[in-house]
C-alpha cells in the first residue's frame, strides 16, 4: 500500500485538530475559572470532583505532561522526520544535506524539552544567576534568543538557497512560532512578575502562546510537504 502525504489535506487534518484542542481547552479553563473555584473551599476536594479536575488538566493548554503537550511533541517530531527524509534525499549539494540534518536534529531537541520541559529547568538557573525580572522574568528566553541569533545568521545562506515560495513559508512559519514561544512568553513573564502568577490575562495568553506555537509547526509541515513529495510504502 502507497500513502502518499498531500500538504493540503495534511494541513487540513491538523489544523481541525488544533483546533478542536482550543475548544476544549477554553472549555477546560471555563471550568477551572467557574466551576472548580466554587467547590474547592474546602482544603480537600471529594475523589468526583479530583477525577474531573485530572480530566480538565489533562487538555489545558497551561498544563505540562497532557494531550496538548503530546500534540506539540509529536508535530515537532514530524518535523524532524520529514527534514530527515530531505537531507537524505539531498544528493548533489553536501552543505544543503547537513543544514537539512542539522535542522532535522534542532526539531528533534525542541520535541525532547517540549517533553520534558528542558527550557523550564533551565529558567531557574538563569534567573537565580542573573536576577532577571520584567519581560526577561521567564529567563529561558535568554539563552534560547541567544541561539536563535545563531541559528538565524548560520541559515540565512541556506534560506536564499531555497525556492522563493518555501523560503517564505519557511520564514512565515517560523515567525508564527517565535512570536508564540518567545514574544508571548516575554509578556506573560512580564505580567507574572508584576501582578503574581494568576493575572487577569492569564488564561488568554498561554492560550495564545500555545495556539501560535502549533500554527507555526503545522504551516511549517505543509511548507516541508510542498516542497519535496512524501511517499509511504507500506508492505
Amino acid at each position: 500500500m502507497t500513502i502518499i502525504l498531500k500538504p493540503n489535506l495534511v494541513f487540513r487534518k491538523l489544523f481541525k485538530i488544533t483546533m478542536l484542542l482550543l475548544v476544549i481547552n477554553v472549555i477546560s479553563t471555563l471550568f477551572k475559572l467557574f466551576y472548580t473555584n466554587l467547590n474547592t473551599s474546602k482544603h480537600l476536594m471529594s475523589s468526583s470532583l479530583k477525577g474531573i479536575n485530572f480530566l480538565v488538566n489533562l487538555f489545558n493548554f497551561d498544563v505540562e505532561g497532557n494531550i496538548p503537550t503530546l500534540y506539540s511533541t509529536l508535530l515537532l517530531l514530524f518535523c524532524a522526520l520529514l527534514l530527515s527524509f530531505i537531507a537524505k534525499k539531498e544528493q548533489n549539494d553536501i552543505k544543503m544535506r547537513r543544514a537539512w540534518y542539522g535542522l532535522s536534529i534542532i526539531f528533534l531537541f525542541l520535541a525532547i524539552d517540549e517533553a520534558t520541559t528542558i527550557h523550564e529547568r533551565l529558567m531557574m538557573v538563569t534567573r537565580n544567576t542573573l536576577n532577571t525580572s520584567g519581560l526577561l522574568f521567564y529567563s529561558w528566553v535568554i539563552p534560547y534568543g541567544f541561539a536563535l541569533i545563531i541559528f538565524l545568521l548560520a541559515y540565512i545562506k541556506f534560506l536564499i538557497q531555497l525556492p522563493k515560495q518555501t523560503a517564505k513559508l519557511f520564514i512565515f512559519s517560523g515567525f508564527v512560532f517565535v512570536t508564540g514561544a518567545v514574544l508571548i512568553e516575554m509578556i506573560e513573564g512580564w505580567f507574572s512578575y508584576n501582578y503574581g502568577a494568576n493575572y487577569k490575562f492569564h488564561h488568554f495568553l498561554y492560550t495564545i502562546e500555545e495556539l501560535l506555537e502549533m500554527f507555526g509547526l503545522i504551516g511549517f509541515i505543509y511548507a516541508l510537504l510542498n516542497y519535496r513529495n512524501f511517499t509511504l510504502k507500506i508492505n
